[in-house]
């Protein structure tokens, strides 16, 4: 067997559904493509001088996301990932899922193995919550403190209603709506925003959605959390963002605005209840070419460090045994050796 072969039956680990999968992953590899062919993961400047080679970019995102699946794994239903920059993060986490969710051990051979079984993913919902999109209403002096009670009520039961396991309770209003049970129920939720700096919108939203479902419960996450940095003007902004944020173009990830009144008039019951909190599709679907190429290039990056093709340098959140198991499974290296590695290809991870 090759070793990227031995790689995917040691992660599967006797579980077939899984075998099916990174056995398909595996198959979308490139063997050809070189830092030239990438349009997206490409090479860019920080903020503060810095440059960030194509392999820096590959081996951060790789990093990034395997802290956000080490804090997924630690028992959470379910991930809501918020619309639109954050949806990419969700694609990140279906493809990696089965590549980083196992923990790993030395054998008495000194061989890392995993430690079965893999935790089950999260379940992936995609809410579209902006900061913006609410400010005024629930801090209306702009002095940074949000009172989510102050949203109309018709908003946060027509969330709720978007998630009610029973079509028929749609009509309920008041305390029955929140007597209705909901696919959220009893459930333990991730909140997670692309990029966090001040932690605003994933606050406002886990906010919203815990005035929504108090029967359960809420966290606040995030996938990168850059440095500030001042700019040329004196201004402190983001040293650095996902590839994919723009703000001059909604396309790029997958989903276009909200668009509340289209949304109201929608044959679908869970989209009028939602109009306020969904995400509208392209049309045509065909439009968002550059959210179909983000997509393939994040899943030949999951399928680039499954094959040993790139390198992951663990979590830094990570147990140390735990860490230096993982590096040596998809590495190869000790964390003294993969450290160097780092230093000698000015990979850079704290940005």
């Amino acid at each position: 067997m090759t070793d990227h072969t031995e790689r995917v039956v040691a992660l599967a680990d006797g579980d077939p559904a899984r075998l099916r999968r990174l056995t398909a992953l595996a198959d979308t590899l490139d063997p050809a493509r070189t830092d030239d062919d990438w349009q997206l993961l490409v090479p860019h400047r920080l903020l503060d001088g810095r440059w960030l080679s194509a392999a820096n970019v590959r081996t951060l995102y790789l990093h990034l996301t395997d802290s956000l699946v080490h804090r997924l794994a630690s028992g959470f239903d379910r991930v809501i990932c918020l619309d639109k920059s954050a949806r990419p993060v969700g694609w990140l986490l279906a493809t990696c899922w089965d590549l980083l969710a196992p923990t790993f051990t030395v054998d008495a051979h000194g061989r890392p193995r995993p430690v079965a079984p893999a935790p089950a993913r999260p379940r992936i919902t995609f809410l579209n919550i902006d900061r913006l999109q609410w400010r005024e209403l629930i801090d209306p002096l702009d002095v940074g403190v949000f009172d989510i009670d102050r949203l109309p009520d018709d908003v946060i039961q027509g969330l709720r209603q978007l998630f009610l396991v029973r079509p028929a309770d749609a009509a309920r209003t008041g305390a029955a709506l929140f007597d209705a049970p909901t696919f959220l129920t009893g459930e333990r939720i991730l909140v997670v925003d692309e990029v966090s700096v001040s932690g605003d919108t994933a606050s406002i939203a886990t906010g919203i959605l815990r005035r929504a479902f108090p029967d359960a419960a809420f966290e606040p996450g995030h996938w990168m959390r850059p440095k500030l940095v001042a700019g040329r003007d004196g201004n402190r902004r983001n040293n650095l963002l996902p590839v994919w944020y723009r703000d001059d173009t909604n396309l790029g990830r997958g989903v276009d605005d909200r668009d509340p009144h289209r949304s109201l008039d929608a044959p679908s019951w869970r989209v009028r209840a939602g109009a306020w909190f969904l995400s509208r599709p392209h049309r045509p679907t065909s439009l968002d070419r550059p959210g179909t190429t983000l997509r393939a290039e994040l899943t030949q990056l999951a399928a680039r460090a499954l094959c040993g093709t790139d390198i992951l340098v663990p979590s830094f959140d990570r147990d140390p045994d735990e860490a230096a198991a993982r590096a040596a499974f998809y590495t190869g290296m000790d964390l003294p050796s993969l450290r160097q590695w780092r230093e000698a290809n000015g990979i850079l991870l704290d940005v």
